[in-house]
């Protein structure tokens, strides 16, 4: 068996004004970072029970976050589908075309992957 996509969306969104929409203001994109640590460390720590039950590998959804991914599309993940990754980077969300600038792994999960 192999587990493909796991996807743990870093973002976290706190609706100080109480008006169910995600403003600006009020969306971390990196507020579950140390989660999506926990989430690999996991893993890591549970491999000889999963390689006994048949599991042979896992693979993280996405490398990069993606500043245009499902742009104008349904949403699964709200905000989060611009932060499904496991290496930041600083494109704007809905705006950049292409991953740009500073590249960085959320947290030590390249670490716990690998």
């Amino acid at each position: 068996m192999f587990l493909p996509y796991i996807a743990v969306a870093s973002g976290v969104w706190f609706d100080e004004d109480q008006d169910g929409e995600i403003d600006n203001e009020e969306f971390d994109p990196d507020g579950w970072n140390d989660k999506i640590v926990n989430v690999y460390k996991n893993l890591k720590k549970k491999r000889p029970v999963l390689l006994e039950n048949g599991l042979f590998g896992y693979a993280p959804m996405e490398l990069f976050d993606h500043p245009r991914h499902d742009y104008g599309g349904f949403q699964y993940f709200m905000r989060n589908e611009y932060h499904l990754g496991i290496i930041n980077t600083d494109a704007i969300d809905e705006t950049d075309e292409h991953l740009l600038g500073k590249l960085e792994p959320k947290g030590d999960v390249l670490g716990e992957i690998f």
